[in-house]
């Protein structure tokens, strides 16, 4: 959220998730928040700090404002699992990544959906990013490759294919034109980090 906090989203069991925000400067935590029936699977910053948005093993996307600590809903409850979520550099608009392989953009401005597409990966899709400028959305699957979108009209850019295990995690720099991938594979004892550059 912010460079002094932290967003951990907890849960245990048959118990309900919630979501705390720790200062680790202070060494205290609000109390918990955001509290779902269901699991919380993914929590991501807006890049003020001032939002977090969560998904849910149920299909809804939530908004937390970090100030009032109010919560409300985007949308409708999708059919799947929210894999991932990501904002965009400016903070105007969220992607949220489905278990069904399903991609959702929301217009933060509005709060209501832009668009969707679904991301063409043989295998489940474990993550998204906006990467280059949030001119580009990157996705990664268990198929070990990296769809490149145009988050202007959604249509395919590029596939990368540099990895030999399933992709897990994406992160990219909003100063650079850099972006992170990495993955493992359990039964081989192989884990992978590749560096792109979104220029190249």
């Amino acid at each position: 959220e912010g460079a002094d906090t932290l967003a951990i989203a907890r849960g245990r069991g048959s118990t309900a998730s919630h979501v705390v925000i720790w200062n680790h400067v202070a060494g205290t935590q609000s109390r918990p928040i955001a509290s779902s029936e269901t699991w919380i699977m993914c929590v991501r910053a807006s890049p003020d700090g001032k939002h977090l948005a969560i998904g849910g093993d149920d299909g809804t996307v939530r908004l937390l404002e970090t100030e009032s600590l109010a919560v409300r809903r985007l949308g409708d409850v999708q059919a799947d699992v929210v894999k991932s979520l990501s904002f965009s550099f400016d903070g105007r608009v969220l992607a949220a990544a489905y278990g069904d392989g399903s991609v959702r953009l929301w217009d933060m401005v509005s709060g209501k959906p832009h668009t969707s597409f679904f991301a063409d990966h043989a295998g489940h899709l474990s993550d998204i990013s906006f990467i280059a400028d949030s001119t580009v959305l990157a996705t990664a699957g268990h198929d070990g490759v990296i769809n490149c979108w145009s988050a202007r009209d959604r249509k395919q850019v590029r596939s990368l294919r540099g990895h030999a295990v399933p992709v897990f995690s994406l992160a990219a720099s909003s100063q650079q034109a850099l972006f992170v991938s990495s993955g493992n594979d359990w039964d081989k004892k192989q884990s992978e980090v590749r560096i792109w550059r979104v220029d190249e």
